[in-house]
């Protein structure tokens, strides 16, 4: 029989941000008062707009807030047939939620629900049939919100997962079948994708010694690569970066964790500098565009948050309200108001907020510009900072770049895959000498190149 899962961890990626100023503070701002059981998920999906599913053995608890987590909801429960340990919200109308299989999340025919009607109703759209399934994620592309995917262990207890992944927004779901490893199960929560071809979870051994790994597809699924996480035997967390270079995964044992760094796409893992009082299982979030990325745990004795600023390279805690097990978090950039909302869901069913402003994207970013366009940079001539505007017709992997007189690069600003919009780039270039300067825009098969002054 299959051991109840308890541990989670979410990477829903949100929208590309360039530049961004970070607030050290996750404030509490309400809870829920319901029986949502030991394994909560929560996901976000406007500013002020969440869902939170649980529940007890055979009890599902479904809930929604529109206010920034001061109040919830229940959502109703007809359809559901047990407790959930995931979700993912498309919006207030749209829902959909997994079950563990049995009551108390021991594995069976696993099922995922969907709601259209706000939690009136719910359907099961898919099971995965078999003795052991396990529905432990669901997520769609932030990007590209028609593509998504769902994952399950291995319905017949070994194996291949289960996988079901859409490319027209849930209208139709395709199975894809990654190998499975001997007494290796997916880490709750741990589902990932970025865009329609780069998508992954963490694996681990729930009980006793073994390593922790990541599977994962680079092609859409059509070939699948795992590889060694730790010598520890769950990995809990798993977070790239939008263009699938850097990421982070966190692997756990009963108290100890370890943070681990990739920097080849996740064709190998290094030993990354955390902070030590951070401990149990953890969950991890990326914010996409940036090399900003939080991690946080179910146990820590000043705090269970910390973030990096540098790709997960080095870390700082951060202040978390005296709260000391966060259980699932997610996030969203509102980008009318440039404004990215992250919300935690702790285990005592306290929910935390941490709300920070965000400076690089034009404030006059209203509209999905036409074309893709660099403009002059200003002011010009310039000592020694300046700024750099340019429009995304669509969502592009994008360079730009500095170069001197001779052609040599001489500094990268961005080099990432990015949303449709109109963007500002902030520049200093004090190291460099005075002179006249290039500095060139790549996008898809765009590329232009202005000139700049720069007097000392």
């Amino acid at each position: 029989m299959k051991i109840s899962k308890i541990l989670f961890v979410t990477l829903m990626p949100l929208a590309i941000l360039p530049t961004m100023v970070f607030s050290q503070n996750w404030n509490l701002v309400g809870g829920v008062n319901d029986s949502i059981g030991s394994s909560p998920s929560i996901s976000v999906y406007g500013a002020n707009s969440m869902v939170v599913a649980g529940g007890i053995e055979g009890a599902p608890y479904v809930a929604r807030s529109t206010n920034g987590g001061a109040n919830f909801t229940k959502l109703g429960k007809t359809g559901l047939l047990l407790e959930l340990y995931c979700v993912w919200a498309v919006d207030d109308n749209t829902i959909y939620a997994g079950d563990g299989g049995s009551a108390g999340g021991n594995g069976g025919n696993a099922h995922v629900y969907m709601t259209t009607n706000g939690g009136a109703t719910w359907s099961i759209i898919l099971s995965t049939g078999g003795s052991s399934g396990f529905i432990n994620g669901i997520a769609f592309s932030r990007t590209n919100p028609q593509v998504g995917v769902m994952e399950s262990d291995p319905p017949s207890g070994s194996g291949n997962y289960w996988l079901q992944k859409t490319t027209n927004g849930g209208a139709t779901w395709t199975l894809q079948q990654p190998p499975g490893s001997s007494d290796l199960i997916t880490s709750q929560n741990s589902l990932i994708i970025t865009d329609v071809n780069h998508y992954g979870f963490g694996t681990g051994h729930l009980l006793g010694a073994g390593n922790s790994y990541v599977i994962f597809t680079v092609n859409g699924g059509a070939s699948w690569q795992t590889t060694q996480v730790s010598a520890l035997p769950f990995c809990s967390a798993f977070a790239m970066a939008s263009d699938w270079t850097i990421g982070i995964a966190s692997a756990s044992s009963a108290n100890p964790i370890s943070i681990l760094r990739t920097t080849n796409g996740c064709t190998s893992f290094s030993n990354a500098s955390g902070d030590s009082t951070i401990r149990g299982i953890p969950t991890a979030k990326w914010v996409y565009g940036t090399q900003h990325v939080y991690l946080a745990g179910t146990v820590g004795s000043t705090g269970t948050i910390e973030q990096s600023d540098d790709g997960g390279l080095s870390w700082s805690i951060m202040n978390s309200s005296g709260l000391n097990s966060v259980k699932h978090m997610d996030l969203v950039y509102d980008i009318g108001s440039t404004i990215l909302d992250a919300y935690a869901i702790c285990s005592d069913k306290s929910i935390l907020q941490l709300v920070t402003n965000v400076i690089g994207i034009d404030p006059n970013n209203t509209r999905i510009p036409v074309s893709y366009k660099l403009e002059q940079n200003y002011p010009n001539p310039f000592n020694p900072a300046t700024k750099i505007k340019y429009s995304l017709s669509k969502y592009s992997f994008i360079t730009l770049k500095i170069y001197d007189v001779l052609g040599n690069e001489v500094k990268e600003l961005i080099s990432s895959y990015q949303n449709a919009g109109n963007y500002v780039e902030s520049v200093d270039i004090s190291g460099l000498a005075s002179g006249i300067y290039f500095y060139t825009l790549t996008a898809d098969n765009y590329t232009e190149t202005k000139k700049m002054t720069l007097i000392k």
